[in-house]
């Protein structure tokens, strides 16, 4: 199984949770489950271990090293199997554990990355939206001729004409600037809208011209591709 296939396994197990939450639970399964093991372990030994707290037992053992003989203890095959069962299974739920967290790491990252500045949504919520949300790009220090897209992370319209925006500039060097980034708020500052799925072309004079991107059209969100393309032949 993939590194990609199995973080998406262990993350589906618990769809409907927070990302903090599921932190949480992940940091209280490994560590009980790693404590669980320790406990076994150390049961296990004492119970293979001869117990010397008794006379006669010490009398066995100093009679054994005076012989020279090995004590041999006998294990009953069933405690045997249940101890060594108990802690591979304590172990292993342990390190799934750990895996589970840093898959919560990896999506959290990858999310971030996309723009994401919620902290109230659900494990599916943030997978699905990755799906159609951008990572956010870097911008040039000249932004002469550039071409940015404004949109914000779990934007409706910004989902609903993400597939066909995409589509439109795969050509084309585009920019993509979350409004909820540190990046996005400088920009807003200078070339501000009140409304994003938004196109901005700054000019070689360092204006700015704004257009929407998204319209309604039968009770539907799509793409505005007059307003695109306007934007797209003003380079």
């Amino acid at each position: 199984m993939k590194n990609i296939e199995l973080q998406n396994f262990l993350l589906n197990l618990t769809p409907n949770l927070w990302l903090i939450t599921a932190f949480v639970l992940g940091v209280f399964i490994s560590i009980m489950a790693l404590l669980l093991a320790i406990f076994v372990y150390k049961d296990f030994i004492k119970f293979i271990q001869p117990n010397i707290d008794t006379n006669e037992n010490v009398r066995f053992i100093k009679m054994a090293q005076i012989l020279n003989t090995k004590i041999q203890t006998k294990i009953p095959i069933y405690r045997l199997t249940v101890y060594i069962s108990a802690i591979i299974l304590s172990l292993t739920v342990s390190l799934m554990g750990l895996l589970y967290i840093a898959s919560v790491i990896t999506l959290y990252t990858n999310a971030s990355s996309h723009g994401m500045y919620q902290n109230n949504l659900s494990i599916k919520e943030i997978q699905d939206l990755i799906k159609v949300t951008p990572k956010e790009s870097k911008l040039p220090s000249n932004l002469n001729n550039a071409l940015i897209i404004y949109y914000k992370f779990g934007c409706p319209d910004c989902s609903a004409i993400y597939n066909d925006l995409t589509d439109k500039l795969k050509d084309k060097q585009v920019y993509w600037i979350s409004v909820k980034s540190k990046t996005g708020i400088d920009l807003l500052n200078k070339y501000p809208t009140s409304e994003v799925p938004a196109g901005l072309y700054i000019t070689n004079n360092s204006s700015g011209v704004i257009k929407s991107l998204s319209k309604t059209l039968n009770n539907q969100t799509v793409l505005d591709i007059n307003n695109l393309n306007y934007l797209i032949n003003l380079k």
